[in-house]
């Protein structure tokens, strides 16, 4: 009600501009509950009636099932629809033959659906072509400079590992000029800028949420998504919301694709001669950076697809990770096959902090305790702590039965710290006060050890 109004005036009187305004008590989860099933199936129960109230439906909406609910069990007539898929889907197939299937089976009818594949325009395919000569030639020049370095007069001289040292520490000091070859992307979608609304297509639907929700284990295959054309090394949810996915190849591309609506390849990024290693989005998800095995770190806009900055490694940067501080965005770790931890500014575009202690290349970063410390994993089979901006290991992990972690992930609440062991295990690492190993939380079961 309105609160300038006094208790003997009608109810019915306007209180706002527009009619008349009444409280109304409405718990957040029924609200939800509601929100997401006029979002998801195009109807809502009004909030003033308890039981049985007027449904709300929106007219834009072809097929309202009335029976089908947010939060509640499914009509007869869905359960109805399901039987009836389950007949179409194809069969899985006997394990150890080419034909097999298994979980992944297609449904009759739905595989153009289910599995989407890019196909360039002309100018596309112009594009695609002039890059790939361009990328040739670099691979060329590339090849003749390390014929005329490391093979002089047709001998290899490159057995001393002092003269190796030396050589690695001039190449470090030299102000490298080259910047790689010259990035362009690709657009496919439609409209990439909203002019009504002053959004962009990265803005996430009014619908999705930020806090928490609720997570199950995955029972069925979704979607899959066909472009690239070698495999797939690494994928990245847009941050806070998943309404996107960024994904690395070996065919020195990233793509973006739309997870929610169309379900299609949005963008392509390309800018690396040889395969992404790696991939990492910034906080707001208006910029990710890809390290490359041509030994450069391009740092991209998500929206534009131009390149806003490139980092020479002169090494194989093996991960790359935006610092997540707010105040930190600037700063981003890269771990390389030098053995070193180098940390970018990127509005200076300069080395500011280096990390020295592994014996083997740096395979994981990952920032703990409120990102005032980090964790790596190398190949020399250890873990070190570090205390960010200190190039001094705080915490020296390494035990005889351990085994090198090639990759890693952070629990959703920054308390533990996941790792896939190559001894086929999965460890977790207690990262709230002492960082160590926790026993008790050890998954096994997996019976190959291999790069994930």
């Amino acid at each position: 009600m309105n609160r300038f109004y006094t208790s003997n005036q009608v109810s019915t009187q306007k209180n706002h501009t527009t009619g008349h305004v009444e409280e109304y008590h409405l718990s957040a989860a029924k609200f939800d509950e509601q929100f997401y099933t006029f979002e998801n199936f195009g109807h809502a129960q009004d909030p003033t009636f308890n039981r049985g109230g007027n449904v709300i439906s929106a007219e834009q909406y072809r097929k309202v099932d009335y029976g089908k609910d947010a939060h509640g069990p499914n009509s007869k007539e869905a359960l109805e629809y399901k039987k009836q898929l389950r007949k179409k889907r194809k069969k899985e197939g006997e394990p150890g033959k080419a034909d097999y299937l298994g979980p992944w089976a297609f449904y009759e009818g739905e595989e153009d659906f289910r599995v989407q594949k890019v196909v360039p325009t002309v100018e596309q395919k112009k594009l695609e072509k002039n890059y790939e000569n361009r990328r040739q030639q670099k691979l060329e020049e590339k090849q003749r400079e390390e014929e005329t370095v490391y093979y002089p007069n047709n001998r290899f001289d490159k057995d001393d590992k002092n003269e190796n040292k030396e050589e690695d520490d001039e190449e470090e000091k030299k102000e490298v000029k080259d910047e790689g070859i010259k990035s362009y992307t690709i657009f496919h979608g439609n409209v990439s800028y909203d002019k009504s609304q002053g959004k962009s297509f990265l803005t996430p639907p009014p619908h999705l949420s930020t806090g928490e929700h609720a997570c199950f284990i995955p029972k069925k295959p979704m979607h899959t998504w066909v472009g690239h054309s070698k495999g797939v090394q690494a994928i990245r949810f847009f941050p806070k919301f998943g309404h996107y996915l960024l994904s690395a190849s070996h065919d020195g591309r990233v793509k973006l694709w739309d997870v929610l609506t169309n379900r299609k390849c949005v963008r392509t990024y390309i800018g690396h001669t040889e395969s992404v290693r790696d991939i990492s989005f910034a906080n707001n998800g208006r910029q990710f950076i890809s390290a490359g095995y041509d030994k450069y770190v391009q740092l991209w806009d998500t929206e534009t697809g131009k390149t806003s900055g490139t980092f020479n490694i002169k090494k194989i940067p093996i991960c790359c990770l935006f610092n997540p501080d707010h105040d930190q965005q600037n700063i981003f770790m890269v771990g390389s096959q030098n053995k070193k931890i180098l940390q970018y500014d990127i509005r200076s575009g300069k080395v500011v902090q280096k990390y020295e202690e592994h014996l083997g290349a740096v395979n994981t970063i990952q920032f703990i305790e409120d990102n005032k410390k980090f964790v790596s994993t190398a190949d020399d089979k250890k873990i070190f702590v570090w205390e960010y901006g200190i190039p001094v290991v705080i915490k020296h992990i390494s035990e005889p039965d351990m085994h090198a972690i090639p990759a890693s992930a952070m629990h959703p609440n920054r308390k533990y710290l996941a790792g896939q062991s190559m001894d086929n295990k999965i460890v977790v690492y207690d990262c709230k006060g002492s960082f160590k190993l926790n026993r008790k939380k050890k998954f096994t079961g997996h019976v190959n050890a291999g790069y994930a």
